[in-house]
């Protein structure tokens, strides 16, 4: 009975050791990084899905750190992450979306140790924060029209 006992101690408080290694505030397998505005950069989008004309290491032979994290990270698209919003604020930022979930942290230390880069980090996921407090909210026609 003692070990019995003892045997569902050890897993039930096992259990914790092999949960995932999930943080739900964050989207698996992508992070956003923006180069430094000053530098008047450019990188072309990357889709591994797509055939491109030209191969990676030729298209981003300058950006080494962008290339190494291509090459060794199962990268799916690198794009511009807010193409519509074509602001001076958001035209350097870019998404990198990758399969190798895994190795986040060494492709933000990749990124992050870049002189070019001005910074990374995981994709955020956003929540609504507040809800209206009006009840005819359904009935007001000219949001539709916005």
């Amino acid at each position: 009975m003692r070990q019995l006992l003892l045997l569902a101690f050890v897993c039930l408080f096992s259990l914790p050791l092999f949960a995932q290694n999930q943080d739900s505030r964050y989207w698996e397998g992508v992070v956003y990084f923006q180069l430094r505005p000053e530098l008047n950069l450019k990188l072309e989008s990357y889709d591994s899905d797509k055939s491109t004309r030209r191969p990676i290491s030729s298209t981003y032979k300058d950006f080494p750190e962008v290339l190494s994290v291509l090459e060794n990270n199962q990268v799916r698209k690198l794009d511009q992450a807010f193409k519509s919003l074509s602001t001076p604020a958001t035209r350097n930022i870019y998404r990198l979306d990758f399969d190798n979930k895994e190795n986040v942290s060494n492709i933000l230390k990749t990124l992050q140790g870049s002189s070019r880069i001005a910074y990374a980090e995981r994709a955020p996921k956003n929540y609504p924060t507040a809800l209206p407090n009006d009840a005819e909210i359904g009935r007001q026609w000219y949001l539709e029209t916005i």
